[in-house]
């Protein structure tokens, strides 16, 4: 009986990508350090030494202790070996420690997903990338990285023009501005925000607030279309800069007006927790005086009294779905750019009356 094949292994891929990034002439003399290496390809340490001790035994590094291994192959060596990266690069403005814990969950759903096709998932910082005038750091992380596909997190409408223009294999990981074409993964943010207007004002609320921050990221600007929608009409918006001082100082003025908000509806887990310290240094009760139902999720939520009411991704399915569409632009079956939203589960949580 013949022996079953085996699917590869992360150190098997990792043990490629930087193969192939050797004979690309991506490093000169030396690799990067481990650390550098282990949060670009998104491997652990453990698996990173691993595929370096391999490529050590074949030849084609020279290790030692205490500094940097030698590349001892050459660009250009084993010409006769596939040139393309078995590679997929997610981009993100910040570094992956920063990501929430719903993308930091998908992620990892995503990377698994992806190695069972013998692909790696790359993760890439790139914070030029999300400048107004994104084309030049783009256009090097094409040139240096060469991926077979990307995956764009939270992406402005700059950078998804330029994907859209130059028809490249892309993804977004978030909601499209409407003029793009490109395949898309996204919470259904329209009608969570929609739900939540509607339980807001079930449990007489009239006078709404959307705390969030000052920025043009599509499912941010589908949130508040929704939220308006079923609000009835526009409500109180408490524009942030994201940093504490900002949310303090929106509040301040959003609750020295005479009909100052009792129902508030929060983006992000972080300003929740802004809004939930301001609300009980100012002696405001919640649910009782003030209602709060955040948008996003995160398990730390779950260790708060009361548990704040909220909408939990389902990062299983999300990953599923993203993964999907990447794999049909990898084996070239891509056709029409596809958009799918996935609606969040309702949490009830305590700090909204039901």
């Amino acid at each position: 009986m013949h022996r079953l094949p085996r699917r590869s292994s992360l150190v098997t891929q990792t043990v490629e990508v930087l193969r192939e990034a050797i004979l690309a002439g991506e490093w000169v003399g030396v690799l990067p350090g481990e650390h550098e290496l282990a949060q670009r390809l998104q491997v652990s340490r453990v698996t990173l030494r691993a595929a370096l001790t391999e490529l050590e035994q074949d030849h084609w590094l020279k290790g030692g202790q205490g500094r940097r291994r030698e590349i001892v192959a050459s660009a250009g060596r084993g010409a006769g070996q596939p040139t393309s990266l078995r590679a997929v690069v997610m981009v993100s403005a910040v570094p992956a420690h920063q990501l929430p814990a719903a993308a930091v969950l998908w992620m990892d759903k995503l990377r698994e997903h992806l190695a069972d096709g013998g692909w790696l998932l790359e993760f890439q910082e790139c914070a030029a990338a999300y400048r107004r005038q994104p084309g030049v750091a783009l256009e090097a992380l094409r040139a240096r990285l060469r991926p077979a596909a990307w995956v764009l997190y939270r992406s402005t409408l700059e950078m998804q023009r330029w994907f859209a223009e130059r028809r490249l294999p892309a993804v977004v990981a978030g909601s499209l501005h409407p003029e793009i074409k490109l395949a898309s993964v996204d919470v259904d943010f329209a009608a969570c925000c929609r739900h939540a207007a509607g339980r807001l004002l079930a449990a007489g609320h009239q006078r709404l607030a959307i705390v969030r921050p000052d920025t043009k990221i599509a499912g941010d600007l589908e949130s508040v279309v929704g939220f308006e929608q079923g609000a009835g009409g526009p409500v109180i918006t408490v524009l942030h800069q994201g940093t504490v001082e900002s949310v303090l100082m929106g509040l301040e003025r959003a609750f020295s007006a005479r009909n100052r908000p009792t129902g508030l509806f929060v983006f992000h887990v972080p300003h929740l927790l802004t809004v939930l310290g301001w609300l009980h240094q100012r002696g405001l009760s919640v649910p009782q005086e003030i209602a709060v139902v955040c948008r996003d999720h995160d398990p730390l939520l779950e260790h708060m009294i009361p548990v704040p009411t909220c909408y939990a991704p389902n990062v299983d399915l999300f990953a599923r779905k993203l993964s999907r569409l990447v794999t049909a632009h990898l084996e070239g079956q891509a056709s029409a750019p596809r958009t799918v939203r996935i609606m969040p589960t309702f949490l009830k949580g305590g700090t909204l009356k039901i």
